[in-house]
């Protein structure tokens, strides 16, 4: 992937960078990096001590991305990442109802369902499961091209769009 879009003259900002732009120098853009995180190994402490520190951060920024006035919800994948997502909401607030919206594949190859069905079952979550069909597709392109702002280079963008139109839906 690079910075080039489908656009004559118009370039994406790639991800980790960060553009800052003059205004008193015909524009000037300095492009740079925004973030450089440390690769030296720390063997100062114990993996049950970086264990805990890592789950503490995670339900500390699950807790300040939390903070709203709607229902709480999240997509799920049944990938590990959404797994923990869930978990961790589950964690923070044991009662409250949690929405998961996942995308569920026809093919066997992508079906995820199985691990979907086990944190929602073991987090008490309400499903709601996004179904596809060729028909849905012809129905929603012209939205879906619009909500996207740019051209993309396959339908697998649809699978995400389908899971948060159900999300605006709720």
């Amino acid at each position: 992937k690079d910075e080039n879009t489908f656009f004559q003259n118009a370039k994406q900002l790639m991800p980790g960078k960060l553009i800052e732009i003059d205004l008193t120098k015909n524009l000037k853009q300095t492009v740079s990096k925004w973030w450089d995180p440390s690769t030296e190994i720390q063997n100062n402490v114990s993996l049950k001590e970086a264990s805990e520190t890592v789950k503490e951060m995670f339900l500390e920024n699950l807790k300040q991305n939390l903070r709203s006035d709607v229902p709480c919800g999240a997509a799920l994948s049944g990938g590990l990442d959404s797994s923990a997502i869930v978990s961790g909401i589950r964690e923070i607030y044991p009662e409250i109802q949690i929405d998961t919206f996942s995308y569920i594949a026809d093919d066997e190859k992508l079906n995820e369902e199985k691990w979907i069905n086990i944190v929602n079952q073991e987090k008490r979550t309400k499903e709601n499961k996004i179904h596809i069909s060729d028909n849905d597709l012809i129905d929603d392109l012209d939205d879906m091209i619009l909500c996207q702002g740019e051209p993309f280079g396959s339908a697998g963008i649809y699978a995400q769009y389908k899971v948060y139109k159900r999300v605006k839906e709720a």
